[in-house]
């Protein structure tokens, strides 16, 4: 099963000039570089020939073997194993799986990694292998090995230990080892980059490209085996990744769950899939050995991405909800139009940009509010446009931001000409009954029984639906008991919200309240 990320929700409205560039030319690069790659890998074997340095690795491990396994390997090592054997390891491994005591041991390239020079000068200081004559030749060899292969890394400009010049590193961002490491890096590259350029624009993508690349790869430099090379955009791609896990955090991303016979899109966070994505990916291979992945590139790329987006956001800081810089250019513009219809053509490219851009709809649902537009003035497109908007500040709201309580902000700014019940909204009776609730402990009677006319017209049915008649009718004994004034400013917003919705539950009271005032005036003019 495979999960496999499709982007955010949003919407991509200008074209990723620096994703563009920065694909063709590290594909350009990195095909030039294929044929390099093939007669790189021909030097270094025909360097590891010369030099007889496999041999001499081979015989000092047999001579110092010490455990059981070892002792049993060394036996087939000197049997079966010379120095062109090493260089297709997995291949001799499954050759002599029925033979070998463990040959998944050679599969797995455990033994290229037992081989390798670094490995033996920690496995000498821990024995007395020092003292063997083979170490002599051993020493020999791998000088003459090191010094064959680090001449020809600098004539090519390889990034290997003894050759961390600027250029050797660039060229390294750009290079790869075949189609399957190149398509790999541009993939993931273009799925991430697209929304961290159109977050911080061109020259900051190709800032965090270039910084990313070349911090994770000296950062890698001391810890690369000798003669050990390193390539590839991943360090790069990584910082992009870092800073998307900033930028968009709290963002939902599409991701295709995938099987054989089973296919299902869902929506996850981005923190959760990122992090997923690193723990499986890098930080479960770094623990591990052998995998030929410079799995540290990769976490300190991510580290540099985390730590470039935080100080951009403190440079350039977007208001809390706002995901992309235009975003909030689009809101200012919004503002200051004067006519309905140009102002919803600017929030539908806001939406475009970020589906849950509280902010910017809250600010439009105030306007709302004041102009006193009605549901039915909007017509069929629009509707659809301010209700999916609506639903989108509820959802914003409920699921992140903490600042604003639900029933204060977003119940309370929606016009009472609004029938809740049009909005769609997917809320359980508790939830109503709770924000109606909300509201009478803040003393907005008109609110509660606003929230209890959407109970009566959705779940009429309730159980719950005999208490809450009752306290309407508390509500409106309350209401009888306040000044002529009070109980005056109350009638007409009850009124307006009579008016827009005259299948209301509690017409009987307010025609009850419009008496009670009317005597009352009578009796305060004689």
């Amino acid at each position: 099963m495979f999960l496999i990320p499709l982007g955010l929700q949003s919407r991509i409205v200008k074209w990723p000039i620096a994703t563009l560039l920065l694909i063709v030319v590290t594909c350009a690069v990195s095909v030039f570089y294929f044929s390099e790659n093939a007669l790189y890998i021909r030097h270094v074997r025909q360097a590891m020939i010369d030099s007889k340095i496999l041999d001499a690795r081979k015989n000092l491990i047999i001579a110092s073997c010490s455990s059981k396994f070892e002792t049993e390997t060394c036996d087939y090592l000197k049997a079966h194993l010379t120095p062109e054997d090493l260089f297709d390891l997995q291949s001799f491994g499954k050759a002599y799986r029925k033979e070998f005591p463990k040959a998944s041991f050679m599969e797995n390239r455990t033994l290229f990694g037992w081989l390798n020079d670094d490995r033996i000068d920690k496995k000498l200081k821990s024995t007395d292998a020092a003292n063997l004559p083979e170490y002599g030749a051993y020493l020999v060899a791998r000088e003459t090995y090191l010094q064959k292969s680090l001449q020809k890394s600098k004539e090519e400009h390889i990034f290997i230990r003894g050759n961390g010049k600027l250029v050797a590193a660039l060229k390294a961002m750009v290079t790869h080892e075949g189609w399957v490491h190149l398509i790999g890096n541009m993939l993931i590259f273009a799925l991430f980059s697209v929304f961290v350029e159109q977050r911080i624009g061109f020259f900051g993508l190709m800032l965090l490209y270039v910084l990313g690349g070349l911090g994770s790869n000296f950062l890698q430099l001391p810890f690369l085996p000798m003669g050990v090379r390193l390539f590839g955009a991943s360090g790069a791609v990584s910082a992009v990744i870092g800073a998307f896990a900033v930028y968009f955090w709290r963002e939902k991303m599409r991701c295709l769950l995938t099987a054989v016979v089973y296919n299902r899109m869902i929506y996850m966070p981005a923190w959760m899939y990122i992090g997923l994505f690193m723990v499986f990916s890098d930080v479960v291979g770094a623990v591990g050995a052998g995998s030929g992945v410079a799995h540290l590139a990769h976490l300190t790329g991510f580290a540099i991405g985390f730590i470039f987006a935080f100080m951009q956001m403190d440079v350039f800081p977007l208001k809390k909800s706002f995901l992309f810089a235009q975003e909030q250019d689009l809101y200012y513009q919004a503002k200051s139009a004067d006519v309905i219809e140009e102002k919803l053509e600017i929030f539908k490219r806001i939406y475009a940009l970020n589906h849950e851009s509280f902010y910017a709809f809250r600010g439009l649902f105030i306007y709302f509010h004041k102009q006193g537009f009605l549901l039915s003035t909007f017509n069929k497109e629009d509707l659809a446009f301010v209700k999916q908007i609506m639903v989108s500040c509820f959802h914003y709201v409920d699921r992140k931001n903490e600042k604003y309580v639900l029933s204060r902000e977003i119940l309370g700014m929606v016009p009472v000409t609004w029938n809740m019940a049009e909005l769609e909204l997917k809320v359980t009776p508790d939830e109503i009954i709770e924000r109606a609730e909300e509201f009478y402990e803040v003393g907005d009677l008109v609110q509660t029984l606003r929230y209890y006319d959407l109970f009566f017209a959705s779940f009429a049915a309730h159980p719950m639906a005999q208490d809450i008649n009752s306290k309407v009718m508390r509500i409106f004994d309350d209401i009888e008991k306040f000044d002529t004034e009070t109980k005056a400013h109350l009638l007409d917003t009850l009124m307006v919200y009579s008016d827009h919705h005259p299948d209301n539950h509690f017409q009987t009271q307010i025609r009850q309240l419009i008496h009670q005032i009317h005597r009352e005036e009578k009796n305060a003019a004689s």
